[in-house]
């Protein structure tokens, strides 16, 4: 997660909406800098976690779910 460039730019669109139409470039560089600058250097107490997401006909995510409940 920390070096995903693809999960900070949907992390950020999912905070921000419309920041594409809004911001201007110099600004947006600025926030992704800022983010990459706390994310390199742990200067949050972040704590993320994996989950697994099932895939398949509608049974099977049925099936999945009641033999492990939370787990997704």
């Amino acid at each position: 997660m920390r070096n995903s460039q693809s999960f900070r730019l949907s992390a950020f669109n999912t905070v921000l909406k419309g920041w594409y139409k809004e911001l201007s470039k110099k600004r947006i560089y600025q926030i992704l800098f800022g983010i990459e600058y706390i994310l390199k250097n742990d200067l949050t107490d972040l704590k993320y976690f994996r989950v697994h997401i099932p895939k398949g006909n509608p049974q099977e995510v049925i099936d999945f779910l009641r033999e492990n409940p939370g787990k997704a």
